[in-house]
């Protein structure tokens, strides 16, 4: 019956109550062969933003032979990556060999859409696992991508990972991370480094992973030379890491104290080889980490 219809782009534009043209109907309810008959006539009045229309909802709807057809013909220009990375099942298309190399390509990875993310800060925000896995294992995931900033408070992925808690999203950047020597410690619009964050959002696990990792990169400082042992080699990165202040002139373990995250507090202190240098490391205001935990009523240092 469908096809009985006159072809006229304005009768296809119309929109129900819910924001629904005929096509993307057609898709909610499985009837992709008249979605794809439609599209695929030469005499189509369908434009380009029509048929992205669709393209959208069939991937919210997991219709992947939409989705294998139009996006070859498809003009990417609407952060598609982006959109796959909030879905549920955005995984499922991402591994589609027929979609994957038109979705993922070298643009698509450093793309920062209009709310100034890339498709991989999008994944990450989400916690969308399996596209994380596959993003950060792809060929075009490289340095240039994870040291993307958002145009919102210029954080990378890492500051977005100690946002929003996950192990294994965790993991998975950390890994690539050191595979790549990523700096672990750039600083975003308020000076805040993945561990201040890690800090004001009680972040224990990425908190203890950024402070266990041997081979850590940090570019804030200088790393002193003729250290004795890739042990005290690491310690002393920790130790630059945790001097580092923010805006309002806080270091992590600052943040840690007036925070009254004892448990992190318990982390820092276990990682650095001169304890009292930590605690009397001062803010903006000279005040210690004694005097803050006093103020607290809590002498945990």
């Amino acid at each position: 019956m469908f096809q009985r219809f006159p072809l006229d782009s304005s009768s296809f534009k119309l929109k129900t109550l819910d924001n629904k043209t005929p096509l993307e109907m057609a898709v909610e309810y499985g009837h992709t062969d008249v979605v794809i008959e439609y599209l695929g006539r030469t005499d189509s009045p369908a434009n380009p933003s029509l048929g992205l229309r669709v393209l959208i909802e069939a991937i919210r709807r997991r219709q992947e032979d939409i989705v294998s057809y139009l996006v070859p013909r498809t003009k990417l220009d609407s952060y598609l990556l982006h959109m796959v990375c909030r879905q549920t099942h955005g995984h499922e298309l991402i591994s589609n060999n027929i979609i994957s190399h038109e979705l993922i390509t070298k643009n698509t990875m450093n793309e920062i859409n209009t709310d100034g993310y890339t498709a991989l800060m999008i994944a990450v925000k989400y916690g969308q696992v399996e596209c994380v896995d596959k993003l950060i294992n792809h060929q075009y995931c490289d340095k240039d991508v994870l040291e993307k900033r958002s145009l919102d408070f210029n954080r990378t992925v890492l500051h977005i990972c100690a946002e929003f808690k996950s192990y294994h999203i965790t993991d998975l950047l950390l890994q690539k991370a050191k595979k790549i020597a990523l700096d672990l410690a750039p600083v975003d619009v308020m000076g805040n480094t993945p561990l201040h964050v890690c800090v004001q959002k009680d972040n224990q696990y990425m908190s203890d992973r950024l402070l266990s990792d041997r081979d850590m990169v940090v570019t804030v400082s200088s790393i002193p030379q003729g250290t004795s042992s890739r042990k005290t080699e690491n310690e002393d990165k920790i130790s630059k890491m945790l001097k580092i202040k923010n805006n309002n002139g806080l270091t992590a373990f600052h943040e840690a104290i007036e925070s009254g995250h004892n448990e992190i507090v318990l982390q820092m202190l276990k990682k650095v080889i001169d304890r009292v240098q930590l605690i009397e490391e001062p803010d903006q205001q000279l005040r210690t980490s004694l005097h803050m935990a006093a103020f607290k009523g809590k002498f945990i240092v």
